[in-house]
């Protein structure tokens, strides 16, 4: 599932944060968590995938 992410993915990470997929750069994600609130994460952080 891991190697399958795109942007515009909606995902979980494993702490519980919701969020949609804005960049990928090797193992860092970037997040949006809200409107115009982004986060950077790893790869292995993402729990699972939303389904639209």
């Amino acid at each position: 599932m891991l190697e399958s992410l795109k942007v515009g993915d909606k995902v979980i990470t494993i702490g519980g944060i919701y969020g949609v997929i804005r960049d990928i750069k090797g193992e860092v994600f970037t997040l949006e968590i809200s409107k115009d609130i982004k986060i950077n994460t790893t790869r292995n952080a993402i729990g699972s995938k939303r389904e639209k």
